[in-house]
């Protein structure tokens, strides 16, 4: 009985290719993570200094929160947006009177109040927090959806 042996070739001139291909994309989503997260930490930066204007519009002291807000800082990848404490103050505070003496309280009083002569001011909150990341959620959600990582992904498709 003769024996018939079967000759199975694989060709792998693909293999490297594909390699390749992958590798290069290990490479830019890691990037394009890192440009999208910051380009997300940028608007909600932006859309945060916005609703702060819009809530104190009518003369509200803010101090240099504006400033703070558009520093974004960020280690190993995260970025993040760092509100100082009286930010937070000025978003959930009570209504209340606060004596004039204090002196970022009275260098205000005397720009936008000229001649008031009271022992105290009545201040009220100013919510800013809230809107500021509504917006900034809705214009986040745009970025990602045309962002360089959904473009490395599509690259990968191809």
């Amino acid at each position: 009985m003769p024996t018939t042996l079967v000759r199975v070739d694989i060709d792998v001139k693909g293999v490297a290719h594909v390699r390749d291909r992958f590798g290069r994309f290990i490479t830019n989503i890691g990037r394009a993570q890192d440009e999208d997260a910051r380009a997300i930490a940028r608007i909600f930066s932006d859309w945060l200094r916005i609703s702060l204007r819009n809530a104190t519009q009518k003369g509200g002291w803010t101090g240099r929160l504006d400033l703070s807000l558009a520093r974004i800082q960020g280690s190993n990848k995260r970025y993040f947006i760092k509100i100082p404490l009286y930010g937070i103050y000025l978003n959930q505070m009570k209504a209340h009177r606060v004596s004039v003496s204090r002196p970022p309280l009275n260098e205000w009083i005397a720009d936008n109040l000229p001649g008031y002569d009271a022992r105290y001011i009545f201040v009220r909150p100013h919510p800013w927090i809230e809107d500021g990341l509504r917006w900034g959620r809705a214009n986040a959600r745009e970025r990602m959806q045309r962002g360089r990582v959904k473009q490395e992904i599509d690259k990968l498709r191809r």
